[in-house]
């Protein structure tokens, strides 16, 4: 009976400590196609996208800290921006996926697989 005392006391200390812990941040992410998002024309501008046709649109910001990926390398924005606008113009219907930071609310990442 006193080990499972010792051990249950161990398990709530061990929780209230992890309560105290900073908390983590956690992420939303939105997966649209290509004619359905806008990629930033800068490194501090916004994306634009719609999850569904009659969807409200979105915008996020993006900053210095955001990651754009193509088919898994990173890429800067030029790059990535370039490839998302001929895919758009040659109606290439692949997902894009924007991973947004919920604390800072800014786009964390940007991934497509063209």
């Amino acid at each position: 009976m006193t080990l499972i005392r010792t051990l249950t006391a161990g398990a709530l200390l061990a929780m209230g400590l992890s309560a105290g812990a900073q908390q983590p941040v956690f992420d939303s992410a939105y997966e649209v196609a290509a004619e359905r998002f806008t990629p930033p024309a800068s490194p501090v501008g916004v994306v634009s996208l719609r999850e569904c046709a009659e969807c409200e649109l979105v915008t996020i910001q993006v900053d210095a800290n955001t990651v754009y990926r193509l088919n898994g390398q990173a890429v800067g924005l030029r790059d990535f921006r370039r490839s998302i606008l001929v895919a758009r113009n040659r109606e290439i219907s692949k997902p894009i996926v924007v991973l947004r930071n919920l604390d800072t609310n800014t786009v964390r990442s940007i991934s497509a697989r063209l």
